[in-house]
């Protein structure tokens, strides 16, 4: 296995693919969102073809061998975060559509408690990390982290609260938690860990 990382390139890496390894990062979460996987998948491709939101093609290194895209990683700084939110509203109602922002509107404060905003201008968010499964073990995590961290001395990120072996993985590499961020939903508790490297 010969894996790269690459920034996503529409000519050359498959959006779909790409859209269901972020829906797949958190699905908990993002079926508050997108609802179920199949249906995510198109909306989260469109984000990935826009420029002004959290999962676009530009903030999206993948981990190929040769086409395939075994794994990926989406972010930005803090700064660019800030100034992605100037247009994301607009690109989330185009790609979710009417029914779409109704479901995500109903949500979103809930969410919203549940996500790091707190992202200095310098400092690394990562608001998507996931291999897909037939590749994990590998080593593809840790090469796509490895890249986003030599360039940032701080990375934050935000880890459900139920994935154990996420957070070991991120433990592993020097990440340690920082807050818990919850909320309840028919009497489940749902949310995460934000975490922070630096």
């Amino acid at each position: 296995m010969d894996v790269t990382i690459e920034c996503f390139d529409a000519g050359r890496h498959d959006a779909r693919a790409v859209a269901r390894l972020i829906y797949q990062a958190d699905p908990s979460l993002m079926r508050f969102v997108f609802g179920d996987e199949d249906a995510a998948v198109p909306v989260i491709a469109k984000l990935v073809g826009m420029e002004h939101n959290e999962y676009a093609g530009g903030r999206v290194m993948c981990a190929v061998d040769g086409a395939e895209v075994m794994g990926v990683i989406a972010g930005l700084t803090g700064a660019e975060r800030r100034e992605a939110k100037k247009d994301a509203g607009r690109e989330w109602g185009k790609a979710l559509g009417v029914r779409g922002m109704v479901r995500a509107l109903k949500w979103g404060a809930k969410l919203e408690s549940v996500a790091t905003t707190d992202v200095g201008d310098d400092e690394y968010y990562i608001s998507a990390l996931t291999v897909d499964e037939r590749y994990r073990g590998a080593g593809v995590g840790s090469k796509l982290l490895v890249e986003v961290a030599r360039d940032h001395d701080v990375v934050v990120t935000d880890v459900n609260i139920d994935k154990a072996d996420a957070i070991r993985f991120y433990e592993r590499h020097g990440f340690a938690i920082e807050d818990k961020m919850t909320f309840e939903h028919e009497g489940v508790e749902l949310g995460n860990y934000k975490i922070r490297r630096g």
